[in-house]
């Protein structure tokens, strides 16, 4: 869903708030003009504004996706320690020439993306290692190589990651959802403050003072007041992407603000002083990233993040050793 106003999401919540009371003070005029414009479709919008506001919050929304991506790692971690154990009890269990060949079948090639916290990749291991227990539990058990009680601990750790992997997956297709329909409300809003506006500077084109509270950039000015300056920004992922990262924390240190994404990636940060701030932003499963950026006064500061993949070091699993007969 595309947004279709040039602001920010509270900028167009106070925009509209703000229009609609205009709206309300005249609404006698404005309702010979057009009869959509009574007392209770003013306080229709003005309510749907405030619901709006109330009913996406993006902080909750946040610290859920954070809690279980947390869940997600330490049950990760869990299982992928299992599977390491696994691969310790086939290379007893299929010392020679074709140890390779089993690693494979028993999802090697996945580790190295599954240690990077790519989480289908990791869930594909496992579930290699659990078909390859399955299939070769005889040779595994055989002279007391792998614990009579292992198969059911690597399958109950498969089932717990499993478990926080599938919510994780659905939150996060809920979260997408969830920004799809409020990015539609958000653009309707729009529409018909607009529309109300156009109307408005139709009724009062006679009277100057009053047509300009029906302008856009009047309300802007309004909201920002004199002598506003900020930053502005666009995060983009490591495939130079920009959208919206679950879980990115936006800081700037010397006035301890936690900004936050719009849907579409963006974020801004309203009413600073002029000055030198420090950028800071951090996202698990990414490079922390900063930078010194320099506010004007009467401006807005552009800001481009460009994250890239957290660089994990390649665990010693990755190479398999063969052992001759």
């Amino acid at each position: 869903m595309i947004r279709k106003f040039n602001v920010t999401e509270g900028e167009l919540y106070a925009l509209c708030l703000s229009g609609w009371e205009t709206c309300g003070r005249h609404i006698e005029k404005m309702n010979s003009f057009s009869p959509l414009y009574t007392a209770d479709y003013v306080k229709a919008r003005r309510e749907e504004v405030s619901a709006t506001m109330a009913g996406f919050d993006r902080k909750q929304r946040r610290a859920e996706l954070f809690k279980l991506r947390s869940d997600l790692n330490l049950q990760g971690k869990a299982a992928l320690g299992h599977w390491r154990s696994l691969k310790l009890y086939i290379e007893t269990a299929f010392a020679g020439e074709k140890l390779e060949a089993f690693m494979v079948e028993a999802g090697q090639p996945r580790y190295r993306l599954a240690q990077r916290k790519q989480w289908e990749e990791a869930l594909k291991l496992l579930q290699a290692g659990q078909a390859f227990i399955e299939k070769h539990s005889e040779a595994l058990l055989a002279n007391q190589n792998m614990p009579a009680g292992f198969p059911a601990q690597y399958a109950a750790s498969l089932e717990a990651y499993h478990k926080v992997h599938d919510a994780y997956m659905s939150e996060g297709i809920a979260t997408r959802e969830r920004t799809g329909t409020y990015v539609q409300i958000l653009n309707k809003m729009y529409e018909d403050l607009l529309r109300m506006f156009a109307a408005g500077r139709e009724v009062f084109k006679d009277n100057k003072p009053v047509l300009e509270q029906f302008r856009l950039r009047t309300g802007l000015d309004m909201i920002s007041g004199t002598g506003w300056a900020g930053i502005k920004g666009k995060v983009y992922d490591e495939q130079g992407k920009q959208r919206l990262i679950p879980g990115l924390i936006i800081r700037l240190p010397e006035t301890d603000d936690e900004l936050q994404q719009e849907a579409d990636g963006s974020f801004v940060l309203n009413h600073l002083a002029a000055g030198t701030y420090t950028l800071e932003v951090e996202a698990e499963g990414y490079q922390a990233w900063s930078q010194t950026v320099i506010v004007k006064l009467d401006t807005y500061s552009s800001v481009e993040v460009r994250l890239q993949s957290a660089a994990a070091p390649i665990d010693p699993i990755d190479e398999i050793t063969v052992l001759k007969e």
